[in-house]
């Protein structure tokens, strides 16, 4: 992980472990052409890494403003 301005949490490596175990779906699907989960469709993997990516620029910009006051 790449450090910033501010310490890195748990919170942080959490956001970015579930993002990898999203693209490493999306790389098997690339790969294999399906993926093993068979209740999830890529749209929704690709859906989920959308919205980690929100949810974590949300927590960085809730932590940045909270470390300014």
């Amino acid at each position: 992980l790449v450090e910033s301005a501010f310490e890195v949490t748990s919170v942080e490596v959490g956001f970015f472990t579930r993002l990898t175990d999203k693209f490493a779906r999306v790389a098997s699907f690339i790969k294999q052409g399906s993926l093993l989960v068979k209740d999830e469709g890529v749209q929704d993997t690709l859906l989920d890494i959308a919205n980690y990516c929100l949810l974590f620029m949300a927590y960085l910009e809730t932590k940045k403003l909270t470390a300014q006051r």
